[in-house]
């Protein structure tokens, strides 16, 4: 009996984790290289300490004076001191406008000032107004007191008529004449041209020779008083 070989297979890491792990060894032995560096500048420094002190040790058992002494113990720090205001130094150069600020508020309005001096009158008159709205009506004024009675009028001195056939008249007072009884003497002056078409019924006329008084006749067509 025969049987398929399966090959073994090796699981790959993916490229990304593959670039996270080299950054992290990068990093860890940069650290750890600065870790070193740190360390063995910490022992140089110290036996350069050492080797100052041994000098200057070596000096002073010579009789000497050594420029730099041992390194001796960290002193108290002193007291803070301010000291003395210093001149002041050269005004320095303009700067920049600055924005306009905001509007303020309106103050409370101011007390009135003194009435100014009366201006001259003016030559130039002005504009006429437009015209003012009609008043109310009046009330009605009393009646006045009745007149007097008026003089009698004097009877006419003459006066004329025409009658309804077109014939003049002219009448004149008697040789008597009453003004409270005024009497006329009418004569015909003229004579109307005649007339084709008949005439009404005349009305009643003065005679020519007759005398009239009061009120005239009523078929008189023209009345004319001079």
């Amino acid at each position: 009996m025969t049987g398929t070989r399966k090959r073994p297979q090796t699981r790959r890491l993916p490229r990304a984790e593959w670039l996270g792990l080299a950054t992290a060894l990068l990093a860890l032995g940069l650290f750890a290289g600065l870790a070193i560096l740190f360390v063995q500048q910490a022992r140089d420094l110290r036996y350069e300490r050492a080797r100052g002190d041994a000098l200057a040790h070596q000096v002073e058992g010579l009789g000497g004076t050594p420029v730099a002494g041992p390194t001796g113990a960290r002193g108290e720090p002193g007291a803070a001191v301010v000291g003395a205001r210093g001149p002041s130094g050269p005004p320095g150069p303009s700067g920049a406008a600055g924005t306009p600020g905001k509007d303020g508020s309106p103050g409370p309005a101011g007390s009135p000032g003194p009435s100014g001096a009366p201006g001259a009158d003016s030559t130039v008159p002005g504009p006429t107004g437009p015209a003012g709205a009609s008043g109310a009506p009046g009330q009605n004024g009393q009646d006045g007191s009745n007149g007097s009675d008026g003089k009698d009028g004097a009877p006419p001195s003459s006066w004329t008529y025409t009658d309804q056939d077109g014939n003049n008249y002219r009448c004149v007072p008697v040789d008597d004449f009453d003004p409270d009884n005024p009497r006329y003497t009418c004569t015909q002056t003229s004579t109307a041209s005649p007339d084709p078409t008949p005439t009404q019924s005349p009305s009643p006329q003065p005679s020519p020779n007759s005398s009239s008084s009061g009120l005239l006749p009523l078929g008189l067509l023209d009345r004319r008083r001079t």
